[in-house]
């Protein structure tokens, strides 16, 4: 009768242990996420005891990533993972297989990611905020005044930090990158609108209308010489490849972005203008222009004017006071 005595303890204490031991939801990481952000239970169960933290702050390049252990008691609120906490919020949750979920906004401002492990379960084990917003905040500018400024600036920070080596992260920044650029835009900034249309049409964040590309291209085109430089291109492969004859589908648009730019001092604009004038492919061929063109692009000090402008005139151009570049 002794001898059972502790074997029914070991039981008991058995049966306790396991009705204590938190259940996994799913070993399905999409699954297990679902359960985990609408439980705070399952949030304190499946959370590692030290988490993991990232946040970015103040650099001389820049904004940095600085990491930290979080003991429970610094825990994050988790709550704001759930459906109707990110629905009330205008946020976007996005589970990223094999052992993520990332949480953005629409303009830029919230970009944060969670990241799990697995063994007998997953456990959320670290927490990365990228969001620059509050590095830049010390960050003084002559610009500070001008509209949108800080959302452009925190556009340029996403964009750095997303060419850095810091995958598989750099897809989200690039796409907080141009919601930070787009809100710029809504506030008022040229220079914003230039920027999400590279970006857009660089392939390194998803690509906006047609349309809208344009309609950007053409705010920054009105004080941006870079704009209208690109508005230019724009205009001739409309964002794609130009096909094998080069031909330029809005001809007469792409010359007058071209020469925009080129009255605002672009270099590099006088440059393709003289190589317009030379190859006679948007308008005929006018060499005394090129020449006066590629001088001007000298004088910007747009790079391989010089050797474009020699070329010329060993081709037989020479300067023409009735034929200025523009």
């Amino acid at each position: 009768m002794k001898s059972s005595i502790p074997m029914l303890l070991a039981g008991l204490l058995a049966s306790a242990l396991a009705q204590a031991a938190p259940v996994c939801p799913s070993r399905d990481f999409a699954i297990f996420f679902k359960a985990f952000a609408e439980d705070a239970q399952l949030q304190a169960d499946f959370t590692a005891h030290t988490l993991v933290e990232q946040r970015l702050q103040a650099g001389p390049e820049g904004p940095q990533p600085v990491v930290r252990k979080l003991e429970p008691a610094l825990r994050p609120d988790l709550s704001q993972l759930s459906s109707e906490r990110v629905a009330a919020n205008g946020l976007i949750r996005e589970i990223a297989l094999p052992d993520r979920v990332y949480l953005r906004d629409q303009r830029g401002e919230v970009l944060q990611a969670f990241i799990f492990e697995q063994a007998d379960c997953w456990a959320l084990a670290r927490v990365e905020d990228w969001s620059p917003s509050d590095a830049l905040k010390s960050v003084k500018t002559p610009d500070d005044a001008a509209p949108g400024v800080r959302a452009l600036q925190r556009g340029d920070a996403y964009e750095q930090l997303g060419q850095g080596e810091i995958k598989p992260i750099d897809k989200q920044l690039f796409i907080a990158a141009l919601n930070s650029y787009l809100d710029a835009v809504d506030q008022g900034s040229a220079y914003a609108a230039y920027s999400a249309a590279a970006i857009s049409l660089s392939g390194m964040a998803p690509r906006l209308s047609y349309q809208r590309l344009e309609q950007l291209l053409r705010l920054s085109s009105a004080t941006v010489p870079e704009g209208a430089l690109m508005l230019a291109s724009f205009y001739c492969d409309e964002g794609q490849y130009r096909p094998d004859d080069n031909t330029c589908k809005h001809p007469q648009k792409a010359l007058e972005a071209l020469r925009q730019s080129a009255a605002m001092g672009s270099g590099n604009a006088f440059n393709e203008l003289g190589s317009v004038y030379a190859r006679g492919e948007i308008v005929p061929a006018q060499p005394a222009r090129s020449l006066a063109c590629y001088t001007e692009a000298v004088a910007h000090g747009a790079d391989w004017a010089d050797f474009n402008a020699q070329e010329m005139i060993k081709r037989g151009a020479r300067a023409d006071k009735d034929q200025p570049c523009l």
